[in-house]
């Protein structure tokens, strides 16, 4: 059979003549009780099947990331910086902009509920070469002070049965900071805080944390 003979088997009826036509860019062609178009979906929607066995349009879910919370420091000093109230989820990517009034480590604590302030662990690392490891009641994101400014990006990883456990780099006036760090809790987190180890109000304006989550 030819080429010709191929496509007209797939797209028409016996009689030769087309029983359904694709009429608008990006419409899909499928079988159901006769031929059916599937028009194209909006920005954004993954093709998938429907409970009844035929292609749909959906909305992503599993995998994709998204802003699960974020909150912003208004006004003066503060001792701390909490994130609460976050959609759990396997995977975290935390970012977060920091000030601090004078020179301070930040640090950032975890949890379920509540904040918890004991069973952690963290290595840092100076710009490949000064290493420092500790344990406590946080995770220090420096082995130094840092300047005004400080910037702290962060995945996190909890699937309900292993610890939470980080992989994150801290720069600030061009000094970098690479550190591991875990709770050892199983439980995935809803909330997090920032704040000086040193302790006091040192938590400046402008000061952000932008958190998205996936499975």
């Amino acid at each position: 059979m030819g080429n010709s003979g191929m496509i007209a088997g797939a797209f028409s009826s016996v009689s030769g003549k087309a029983d359904k036509t694709l009429e608008t860019n990006g419409q899909i062609l499928y079988y159901n009780s006769g031929r059916q178009a599937l028009n194209i979906g909006t920005e954004g929607k993954v093709l998938t099947v429907s409970s009844s066995d035929l292609p749909a349009w959906e909305t992503a879910s599993a995998g994709a990331w998204s802003q699960i919370a974020s909150s912003n420091l208004s006004g003066g000093v503060a001792s701390s910086l909490t994130v609460t109230g976050m959609t759990k989820k396997k995977f975290l990517d935390i970012n977060i902009a920091g000030g601090f009034a004078s020179a301070d480590i930040p640090a950032i604590q975890i949890g379920d509920g509540s904040i918890n302030t004991s069973n952690y662990a963290w290595n840092v690392t100076q710009n490949g070469a000064a290493s420092t490891t500790g344990t406590g009641s946080e995770i220090q994101c420096t082995n130094a002070t840092t300047g005004s400014n400080f910037y702290i990006h962060a995945y996190l990883f909890n699937n309900s049965v292993d610890l939470n456990s980080f992989v994150g780099q801290t720069t600030s006036n061009n000094v970098s900071w690479t550190w591991t760090a875990y709770w050892n809790n199983s439980s995935q987190i809803d909330q997090l805080k920032l704040f000086g180890s040193d302790g006091g109000n040192n938590l400046s304006t402008p000061t952000q944390i932008v958190i998205y989550g996936a499975d």
